[in-house]
């Protein structure tokens, strides 16, 4: 329920801060649902990369790879 809330909030291009608060959630697939809609918003969200920066230091490897990812991709290719 709520990793489906947060890719809702994503695709309703709410502000970031609304996402903010997922993003030490206790579980692994919300923070993964968090690093999807960052990564997939981050053009629209620069000051998200800095939340990525944090979450691809998560001790889930899923986290991990998503957020990782997102930040080696050029911003260009978005």
């Amino acid at each position: 329920m709520r990793a489906g809330a947060v890719r809702g909030l994503g695709l309703l291009g709410v502000p970031l801060d609304a996402l903010r608060s997922r993003v030490d959630d206790p579980d692994w697939w919300v923070r993964a649902a968090v690093a999807g809609v960052l990564a997939t918003g981050l053009r629209r969200w620069p000051a998200g990369r800095p939340l990525l920066a944090g979450l691809s230091e998560d001790t889930d490897a899923t986290v991990r790879a998503t957020a990782s990812a997102a930040l080696r991709e050029p911003d260009d290719t978005r």
